[in-house]
């Protein structure tokens, strides 16, 4: 599996904050990405999802990058099987 670019949080409520600063204020989006250890993960990054789905009704899961301990939480729609 691969990812599209992609922000992800290390953890859930942080993402799940970072989602809904997105839709109303992209500045406030960023400020709280930057200030909550929030990552941009490159197109084509290779990760395991460790919780959740993208066959299901997930819109967030946590992935694990390749070589990385733990696992970030992000975009179920970002995620791509491959």
């Amino acid at each position: 599996m691969t990812v599209d670019i992609t922000i992800a949080c290390p953890k859930e409520d942080d993402f799940v904050q970072y989602a809904t600063l997105l839709s109303d204020d992209v500045s406030a989006a960023i400020a709280f990405k930057n200030d909550h250890n929030c990552v941009t993960l490159a197109p084509k990054t290779f990760v395991k999802i460790d919780k959740g789905s993208v066959q299901r009704d997930y819109s967030h899961v946590c992935i694990r990058p390749r070589g990385v301990y733990d696992c970030l939480w992000t975009f179920a729609a970002h995620v791509k099987v491959e």
